[in-house]
């Protein structure tokens, strides 16, 4: 059967960071929602017409958390998120659109489809995907578009980016935008960009600065 490489979101290459998050005192959730690799293509299936996956993927994590609050594991007053790649999309998303967590780590993610895919070469299984390309239904790119949607804002969010020209996901700096939109707002917000990486983070330096900005975050704003 199919493998899945399961890693954290600031070291993904090893699920170690777990453990060091669980050794400092954090409940670790490793949500399973309906687009991950496991069960995306059965749970997602009507959802295309919806255009609204990434919300869908957020209300499925809220009810993993509210279970975990319920049975007494997860602090309500104490919920970080940290999300990598397509998770640090959905992190975004939910920093954009939720009150309910108190510290947000963004690494390698994007904010807004619009932009994203009115600038890049057509990808037909993206506008199949939509219902059309950005020009034909703008509204189904905007409905999930963290920078769109920020307005009242407000959980305290790092932002750990690498270089698009080294393969870093943001070339239109999407997230930079949904970070000065934050800042226009009151919003704790922080963006670090490591200019040397790429999408995942290769070189000891890098990844022991980002492990460290990621803790100091969440120690500074879970206590």
């Amino acid at each position: 059967g199919a493998k899945l490489h399961l890693a954290g979101g600031i070291l993904n290459s090893t699920a170690l960071e777990w453990q060091m998050w669980a050794a400092k005192g954090y409940a670790v959730f490793v949500p399973e929602f309906r687009s991950s690799g496991s069960f995306g293509s059965f749970l997602t299936a009507d959802l295309p017409g919806e255009c609204d996956l990434v919300d869908s993927d957020i209300r499925d994590i809220e009810a993993g958390v509210d279970a975990l609050i319920q049975q007494g594991i997860a602090d309500l007053n104490r919920l970080g998120v940290i999300g990598h790649s397509a998770g640090a999309r959905r992190a975004n998303w939910l920093l954009a659109t939720r009150h309910q967590f108190h510290a947000v780590v963004s690494k390698e993610g994007w904010a807004d489809e619009w932009i994203q895919f009115m600038s890049d070469s057509p990808i037909k299984r993206v506008y199949q995907y939509f219902g059309g390309t950005p020009w034909e239904v703008p509204e189904n790119y905007f409905k999930n578009s963290a920078l769109y949607h920020c307005q009242g804002a407000s959980t305290p969010t790092l932002f750990l980016m690498g270089n698009p020209k080294l393969g870093g996901v943001d070339p239109y700096h999407t997230v930079k935008m949904l970070c000065n939109a934050l800042k226009s707002q009151g919003v704790e917000t922080q963006y670090i960009e490591y200019p040397d990486e790429g999408h995942n983070f290769e070189k000891i330096k890098n990844q022991k600065d980002a492990l460290e900005q990621s803790i100091k975050w969440m120690e500074t704003h879970l206590k």
